[in-house]
C-alpha cells in the first residue's frame, strides 16, 4: 500500500508522521492542545474517526470531505484554484508549518520539526479498516506513553466500514478493536 497516496475527496486515509530523529512533537500538555487546535483549525475539510498522539508521533484514521463539501469550504475561504487535490494538500501543509512555527518560536529551536513528508494510506477494505482502529489504539499502550487517544464518533467509524464494505451495518453493532 502507497505512504503517499493521493489526497482525494471522500478517500479514507490512515495518516501520520514523527519527529525528525530522537527530538519530541510534544513537551507539554499545551503542546498536545495547541496541536488540535491546529488541527481543527486547518483540517475541518476531514472527519476524524479516531487519533493518538503520542510524544514523537501521532496517527489519525480520517475521511476527507466531498468535493462538495470541499468546493463549499474553499469557496468561503476565497481561494480561487479548483484544483482540490493540491488544496487539499495545501490545508495539509498549513497545518504542519503552522504548528512547527509556533512549536519552534516557543522552544527557541531552528529546523524542521516533522520528518519530510507525512505519511499517509487509503483504506480500501474492511479488514484494514479495522487493522487501522486496532494499531491506533493499541499502539501507545506497546510504547507505554502517557497519550492523548479519542474515538471523536463511533457512528462514523460504522459509516466507514459501511462505505468500504459495501454493507449496512446497524448503529447498535459493536466496532471490532475498539
Amino acid at each position: 500500500m502507497d505512504k503517499y497516496s493521493n489526497l482525494i475527496p471522500e478517500a479514507t486515509c490512515h495518516f501520520y508522521n514523527r519527529a525528525n530523529g530522537n527530538e519530541k512533537l510534544f513537551l507539554s500538555d499545551d503542546n498536545y492542545l495547541f496541536f488540535i487546535q491546529k488541527y481543527s483549525q486547518y483540517l475541518s475539510i476531514v472527519n476524524t474517526y479516531c487519533y493518538c498522539l503520542m510524544p514523537n508521533h501521532f496517527h489519525f484514521l480520517i475521511s476527507i470531505k466531498s468535493e462538495k463539501e470541499l468546493r463549499n469550504y474553499f469557496s468561503e475561504i476565497k481561494k480561487e484554484e479548483y484544483d482540490l487535490e493540491k488544496q487539499i494538500s495545501n490545508q495539509f501543509s498549513n497545518f504542519f508549518n503552522s504548528y512547527s512555527k509556533a512549536f519552534n518560536k516557543v522552544y527557541n529551536r531552528k529546523g524542521s520539526l516533522f520528518m519530510n513528508s507525512f505519511k499517509r494510506k487509503h483504506i480500501t477494505d474492511k479488514n484494514y479498516l479495522k487493522q487501522v482502529i486496532y494499531y491506533i489504539h493499541h499502539n501507545p499502550a506497546e510504547e507505554d506513553y502517557l497519550i492523548i487517544l479519542r474515538i471523536t464518533n463511533i457512528h462514523l467509524i460504522l459509516e466507514a466500514i459501511s462505505k468500504i464494505s459495501g454493507s449496512n451495518p446497524s448503529r447498535s453493532q459493536p466496532c471490532e478493536g475498539s
